[in-house]
């Protein structure tokens, strides 16, 4: 069963957003149901079209849910007889970046976190990291606001601690949990595009791999270099996102739980779900 969110305040209507999603689905014959995000992310409560005397493993495809709003709802639906996909100490094994990072640090940039951001952080990220640096929180990063998506080698010490503080006030309530420092690499350009892919991984098998930057031609890559991090990595629904640097080398540069990550723009979701259901079909006839 696939649990998608619905429209605010109207349980039986699919959140725009996911309405192409959801009409795939419900083509494919899979079992859909809605709930109200806002009403639970608000609230705590889940209002939902679920019949719960139908017991069900369940597939989430959502906006993106904080650590405890991600286990209030497995436990909420554990509670009644649904399984939710991954556990909750399985959505933050990928969600969070410092989580995996032990399993892909040798095809990342090299990185260190923290949770308590103070002005000795500058000198310990400065001394671990000796190059430009792209900053996130444990989940997402300000692409849109260039100040505080790379900073520079040249800043000062107190302008770099100013712009660090001036990232975690623009993620506001939807900072999570610390800052990521990462070593900033020169990916390839393409004309002013770069060449990523995310990958969806069910199962520890491949669902789809696309390209993620609306790029429509450049190298695809030899996807055999992640048999190993795949390998590792405890989630059985999640994504990895891979990119090609100048020098052709490829780099993972973050994974993500499957459920709370967006199709890559222009995938064909018709083509992503087929295959889905076939991987299914193949583990449960195994």
């Amino acid at each position: 069963m696939f649990l998608l969110p619905s429209s605010p305040l109207n349980i039986k209507k699919v959140d725009p957003e996911f309405e192409h999603e959801f009409n795939v689905l419900k083509h494919l014959d899979f079992k859909i149901c809605l709930y109200d995000h806002d009403q639970f992310i608000t609230h705590g409560q889940l209002v939902s079209d679920i019949d719960f005397s139908e017991k069900s493993n369940v597939v989430l495809r959502t906006w993106m849910l904080k650590s405890s709003q991600y286990t209030d709802l497995y436990n909420l639906l554990h509670r009644n007889g649904l399984e939710l996909i991954n556990t909750p100490e399985q959505y933050l094994n990928c969600h969070y970046y410092p989580n995996v990072y032990h399993i892909i640090k040798d095809y990342a940039p090299n990185s260190i976190w923290f949770q308590d951001i103070t002005e000795t952080v500058v000198d310990l990220c400065r001394n671990h990291i000796n190059s430009d640096i792209i900053i996130k929180d444990f989940v997402k990063s300000e692409k849109g606001l260039q100040d505080v998506f790379i900073l520079p080698t040249t800043l000062d010490k107190q302008s770099f601690y100013e712009k660090v503080i001036k990232f975690k006030n623009c993620r506001g309530k939807l900072f999570s949990e610390g800052i990521v420092f990462k070593q900033y690499l020169q990916l390839k350009d393409y004309g002013g595009k770069t060449n990523e892919f995310r990958l969806f991984v069910l199962n520890g098998k491949i669902v789809t791999s696309s390209q993620h930057t609306g790029l429509t031609f450049g190298v695809e890559p030899d996807f055999n270099f992640l048999n190993d991090i795949i390998s590792k990595i405890d989630s059985n629904f999640y994504t990895i996102d891979i990119a090609e640097l100048e020098s052709g080398n490829w780099i993972v540069l973050e994974t993500g739980d499957g459920q709370v990550s967006g199709l890559s723009s222009g995938q064909d979701q018709f083509i992503f779900y087929s295959k889905f259901l076939n991987l299914v079909s193949q583990i449960k006839s195994s």
